[in-house]
């Protein structure tokens, strides 16, 4: 299975000069995500017109909205849950016209922060009942479920981020899918084929130095539901999406993984991390790490 690069990697931007970047590095395999911009022309005729030897992959707030908004598929407020729900079903179009096999999408919020607020405490933003958003969440994912499934397209749901910031009263009341078992108890809610989960390893750093739980035993427990990987390294404090080398710590756990999408994501890397990411991550799928 090849290795993708995501857009973020590429510094993000016009999508024209976004492909002269990575054809530049000889990178064939784009996920496309927060940060592209599609330079007025219609994204999937442009993106085919790069070429057929290039593959890509759709994932969460791209394609960009016209107007910003914080995609949430648990929303209770009925305005944010319907551009959500608009939003990922082009983006699943998108997907099937570029012969992407899955559109990968955050897990959703108990509460309604604004663009500005990601990245920062969300703690202030309007909140509402976790079990309600919950419950809204797996309805929302039934009906993008049965909408990639007519057009081929599977979903998975990326495992959100919990920062210590985050935390009320010392527990998660604000984000979906942070643990394994949340993750699994989703997945089993809406029973359908075609929805996975995709794991954000730096994510998952952080949510398990927030929590104090098992990395490695979250990636045993949610192995069977996975559909794809994020791989980038940070502190454990914050996801800061950085290069990461041969002392990464999830690099032993990706033998396990081998078959499927891996996607390396750090922020506006150099070439040279760029492609250290990449050998090493294909090198790790190959049980050369464990």
């Amino acid at each position: 299975m090849t290795t993708f690069v995501s857009s973020t990697c590429l510094g993000g931007g016009v999508i024209a000069k976004l492909i002269t970047r990575a054809r530049a590095l000889d990178i064939h395999a784009i996920e496309l995500t927060a940060g592209v911009l599609a330079d007025g022309n219609s994204i999937g005729s442009y993106l085919r017109a790069a070429g057929t030897d290039y593959s890509w992959l759709v994932h969460n707030y791209f394609p960009p909205p016209a107007t910003p908004f914080v995609l949430n598929l648990a929303s209770l407020n009925a305005d944010v849950h319907s551009a959500s729900i608009a939003h990922c079903q082009k983006a699943i179009r998108l997907a099937a016209e570029l012969g992407a096999p899955f559109y990968s999408v955050h897990c959703g919020f108990g509460c309604d922060p604004r663009p500005e607020d990601l990245g920062r405490a969300l703690t202030a933003a309007p909140r509402f009942n976790l079990d309600s958003a919950w419950q809204r969440f797996v309805t929302s994912l039934d009906v993008l479920c049965g909408f990639g499934r007519d057009v081929g397209v599977r979903i998975l749901v990326e495992n959100n981020v919990l920062t210590a910031s985050n935390l009320v009263g010392g527990e998660n009341v604000l984000l979906l899918g942070v643990t394994a078992d949340e993750l699994v108890r989703i997945v089993k809610a809406v029973g359908s084929p075609w929805l996975g989960v995709l794991v954000d390893v730096g994510h998952l750093k952080v949510s398990a130095t927030t929590l104090g739980f098992d990395r490695s035993a979250f990636l045993r427990l949610t192995a069977e539901y996975v559909g794809a990987l994020h791989l980038s390294e940070n502190n454990g404090i914050r996801d800061s999406n950085e290069p990461f080398g041969a002392d990464a710590w999830f690099l032993p756990e990706l033998g396990r993984f081998r078959e499927l999408v891996r996607v390396v994501e750090c922020r506006a890397s150099t070439p040279e991390e760029i492609r250290q990411c990449m050998n090493l991550t294909e090198s790790a799928c190959l049980g050369e790490f464990g």
